[in-house]
């Protein structure tokens, strides 16, 4: 009998504790909104007619640039009419932008017009499995607009419910690297997750060397994204962001710049699925627009800045012209 009250009062004990820890962290966490979400509630609240999505090629800028105006910021000065708002954070996905437009599309003032980059690095394992780029609280306070459920955020990972580490860095490191439809290695191997610095020639097929399927997550996430957008009426902008073809091509030949439109063309027919067709600039700039350093990446001075803001403001302006017809049928 002593030991059934003991057993009570522990399981009491213990109760008391977590929901005091729930308490506690719900408190704290209610007001730990992630600075991308609370920028976004500020947009659709203003009603802008524009959001544009993105990771870095958005807002990154070379450091010798005299131009210092980031790509959103050019394509903004190319819609004086309509205001564009800006979303983006270094290593943001299809999976992030996914949640994003469903969140866009629950609320009462959608924007008009969204602008998607699809970034072909993003589909390999070097960015789509890095841990540190599954966004995971992100797309939890996107999934969950209600502030009772967000306020519990911290307790749910303390306790395991939600997994903020959905990969580990030793599977990061396991991930296997294609080139083709083959593997040529694991991301540790090829030095492709920042376990060394290879040189490029490597970089160029572990970043863009793979053969994309439309099964792949990040694929599946972009067909999401844009379904949900069309149902909603909201008319979306989705371009391939461009990549150094011109360097891949001197350092592994035709077949690097063959199965680069192979992987575009597999793209296009996706989103064909939902009405929607991405505007294909990734053979747009040449070798010297790009800003590499040490790491193969899409980044581009302000030349190359300035001309994918011109294809990306036309395509937004088209859209804007869709949605004015809309308005008056």
């Amino acid at each position: 009998m002593a030991a059934l009250r003991f057993s009570v009062k522990l399981a009491l004990f213990v109760f008391v504790l977590a929901a005091c820890q729930m308490a506690v962290y719900g408190l704290f966490e209610s007001r730990n909104v992630p600075m991308e979400i609370d920028l976004l509630d500020r947009l659709l609240l203003s009603r802008t007619p524009v959001v544009y999505l993105g990771d870095s090629t958005v807002n990154g800028i070379a450091q010798d640039d005299e131009d210092r105006r980031c790509l959103s910021a050019m394509v903004q000065d190319l819609l004086p009419d309509a205001r564009v708002g800006v979303i983006c954070h270094g290593g943001y996905h299809a999976r992030v932008f996914e949640h994003q437009c469903s969140y866009m599309a629950r609320t009462d003032n959608p924007p008009s017009v969204v602008i998607v980059p699809i970034n072909l690095r993003s589909f390999s394992p070097v960015w789509d499995l890095r841990p540190a780029w599954q966004f995971e609280k992100e797309k939890f306070f996107l999934r969950h607009d209600s502030s009772l459920v967000r306020m519990f955020w911290r307790p749910l990972t303390i306790y395991r419910a939600v997994d903020v580490v959905p990969v580990s860095r030793e599977e990061f490191a396991r991930a296997p690297v294609y080139v083709g439809g083959g593997i040529i290695g694991t991301v540790a191997e090829s030095g492709a997750g920042g376990f060394a610095v290879r040189p490029h020639a490597d970089q160029f097929l572990s970043r863009y060397g793979y053969r994309l399927h439309r099964e792949h997550r990040l694929l599946v996430a972009l067909v999401n994204a844009g379904q949900t957008l069309v149902e909603k009426g909201i008319t979306p902008v989705f371009y391939v962001t461009p990549i150094d073809y011109q360097a891949g091509e001197r350092f592994h030949g035709s077949a690097f710049q063959e199965q680069v439109v192979e992987n575009v063309a597999t793209i296009q027919a996706a989103l064909s699925e939902v009405g929607v067709t991405p505007v294909d600039l990734s053979s747009l700039c040449p070798s010297r627009m790009f800003c590499h350093g040490f790491i193969i990446n899409e980044h581009l001075d302000e030349n190359g800045r300035s001309l994918l803001a011109v294809h990306v403001a036309e395509a937004a302006r088209a859209a804007l012209d869709i949605q004015r017809l809309r308005s008056l049928e």
